[in-house]
């Protein structure tokens, strides 16, 4: 009837899907649309990596350990796909239906694999879904190592964004040139731990200060669904 199963299905390849996958194991599975993981800190060039983070479980602890011989976030991203490595991680991968049963969800997905079914006891969504997002910056990194944050309005698109930051960069560069420019929004999302109506948990990866405090999350997440 199924072509997979799993306890605790996870929408989001971000830190706190990370988390989540380290307190469940085989138990746990991610499904992300795009081709990368982590974008939510990576993609968004946020600075804080969560070296000064007090996490509360074993696994965030372990991770700010190692998070903290490094000297940016940049430089953690190799050690954050380390944590996805031999785990049921699908990128690239759409959903196309979710089904709500007594005693689950049925997911239906598609990716070069073509489309399957699987099944979960419990559907966790970790993405910044727009309806939670109450501030949007664009960040960017210039040539000197400086890094600027221009404000956005909340329900700017990346087109729109860019043509902002256009405006805007001869104030902001002066002498400076840029390096990078955010291929993901920096967001603030309002209160957003939940269990809704319709049974999904919505623990967006991108409400957290650092990724460290994400993955912690996830992990204490996993603990309490699995009853651990």
């Amino acid at each position: 009837m199924f072509d997979e199963s799993c306890e605790v299905l996870i929408l989001g390849a971000t830190f706190s899907a990370a988390g989540l996958l380290a307190a469940a194991g085989a138990q746990a599975m991610v499904l992300e649309s795009r081709p990368d993981a982590g974008y939510e800190f990576f993609g968004a060039l946020r600075s804080l990596y969560g070296k000064e983070a007090e996490p509360k479980s074993a696994p965030a602890r372990a991770l700010r350990e190692k998070f903290a011989r490094r000297d940016s976030l940049r430089a953690c991203a190799p050690l954050f796909y380390a944590c996805l490595r031999d785990q049921r991680v699908l990128l690239s991968t759409r959903v196309l239906a979710c089904e709500r049963l007594a005693e689950g969800f049925v997911v239906t997905i598609c990716n070069a694999s073509g489309e399957s079914r699987i099944f979960a006891r419990y559907l966790v969504d970790t993405r910044a879904e727009e309806r939670y997002i109450a501030e949007k910056r664009l960040n960017l990194l210039f040539l000197s190592g400086r890094m600027a944050s221009l404000p956005m309005p909340a329900d700017a698109d990346m087109t729109e964004a860019r043509r902002r930051l256009a405006d805007a960069l001869p104030a902001l560069a002066g002498e400076d040139r840029v390096a990078a420019v955010a291929d993901e929004f920096d967001v603030v999302l309002t209160d957003f731990r939940t269990l809704e109506y319709d049974g999904i948990v919505r623990l967006p990866s991108a409400g957290y200060a650092d990724p460290i405090s994400a993955f912690d999350a996830g992990a204490l997440l996993g603990e309490e669904l699995l009853g651990r």
